[in-house]
């Protein structure tokens, strides 16, 4: 189980952050963009920094040594967490992601884009009523989060629940009226009746 610091036994894996800004949904739900913290971090100096722009460049290798140097640095800063949990999220290991946003969430609980973002990785492990609850958080903490309502709506459909999704997909089109791909999942769903 990994804690919220720098784990004793570094991973095969490289280390990276997402905060999904703006995420592009996909046939599959909405997908991540990888999000960086450049700005608005002077105090940690370098390795926040060096590990967003590694992120970006998807040097994920030197992403990890910079995101647990940030985590030794600052282990009360959010993004710290965050930007590891996103860089676990984009090498595809989702446990250790949703383990860095939980982190991420212990101290900064009333963040929206950590409970979109821990519902991405939960989504990916397939606890889809988990990925919905985190979802709903969002949507709660931010009611315009139209790929929070969208990628809520898909799993709601997933799940058989055609009613919810359509709903959730209605509520993303409100809250973001070019979201094409809830206008194409209403027509779908009402098609199908």
């Amino acid at each position: 189980m990994q804690k919220c610091g720098r784990s004793l036994v570094w991973s095969v894996f490289v280390l990276l952050m997402f905060l999904g800004s703006p995420a592009m949904p996909s046939a599959q739900g909405v997908e991540p963009t990888p999000k960086t913290f450049e700005r608005h971090t002077p105090h940690i100096g370098g390795a926040l920094n060096r590990c967003a722009l590694h992120i970006a460049r998807g040097e994920y290798n030197d992403a990890r040594v910079d995101c647990d140097v940030a985590v030794d640095q600052t282990p009360d800063n959010p993004r710290v967490y965050a930007n590891r949990g996103s860089l676990n999220f984009l090498v595809h290991d989702f446990t250790k992601a949703v383990a860095d946003f939980d982190c991420a969430l212990k101290l900064s609980p009333n963040d929206a884009t950590l409970h979109f973002n821990r519902g991405l990785a939960l989504a990916k492990l397939g606890r889809m009523q988990d990925a919905i609850a985190r979802y709903t958080i969002a949507t709660d903490l931010k009611s315009d989060f139209a790929i929070a309502f969208y990628n809520r709506g898909y799993e709601c459909e997933h799940l058989g629940q055609r009613d919810h999704a359509i709903a959730d997909y209605r509520r993303a089109l409100i809250a973001d009226p070019g979201l094409l791909q809830a206008q194409q999942a209403i027509i779908r769903l009402e098609r199908q009746l």
